[in-house]
């Protein structure tokens, strides 16, 4: 392979490794937020149930006042909508899915770095290679949810590549 072409290939994998890196994280980073909504929301239904099923046994043992019975309804649709909303957000399986994207791009970025350092195969295995991890990158995109705008304009802070402008979900971005 004539030294062109692996200064090109190697630049490829340069860029390519950026942005892995930076899906990696970005991945990472939104199991992170939406675990902590998850937990968010679940520790209050945890709660508001275990005082709802107290309430209700206290009632059926005493005479209380009606203003204690309305509380404890309130209460009791309060946990049930709590309840109903962490079932609907799925924050724990948009957590997990968002861990397994990061867990397959780290795959990749090991791939790419091994490449980086074992470069010296003739040029159709590296562009094999090359082809592969294209592939997998590409699948990958296809495959992982999205992450949140926030979330994914502090990962292209953090790993910058040299071109300043993205799309995010046909939204264009541009970092400063």
């Amino acid at each position: 392979m004539d030294r062109t072409n692996r200064d090109t290939s190697e630049n490829l994998l340069e860029h390519w490794i950026i942005n892995v890196k930076r899906s990696q994280n970005a991945n990472y980073r939104a199991a992170q937020f939406y675990s902590k909504f998850n937990i968010f929301l679940g520790v209050p239904v945890a709660i508001l149930a275990t005082l709802v099923g107290t309430s209700v046994f206290a009632t059926l043992s005493n005479n209380v006042d009606i203003s204690w019975r309305i509380v404890t309804g309130i209460v009791s649709i309060l946990a049930a909508v709590l309840a109903s909303l962490q079932t609907f957000l799925g924050f724990s399986n948009r957590a997990a899915k968002h861990r397994q994207a990061a867990s397959l791009y780290g795959s990749v970025k090991r791939e790419i770095q091994e490449k980086l350092v074992v470069n010296q195969g003739e040029s159709t295995e590296l562009n094999k290679a090359l082809a592969g991890i294209r592939e997998r990158m590409d699948a990958l995109a296809e495959e992982t949810p999205p992450v949140p705008v926030r979330i994914w304009k502090t990962a292209l802070k953090e790993f910058p590549s040299k071109l300043n402008i993205y799309y995010v979900k046909t939204k264009e971005v541009e970092i400063k």
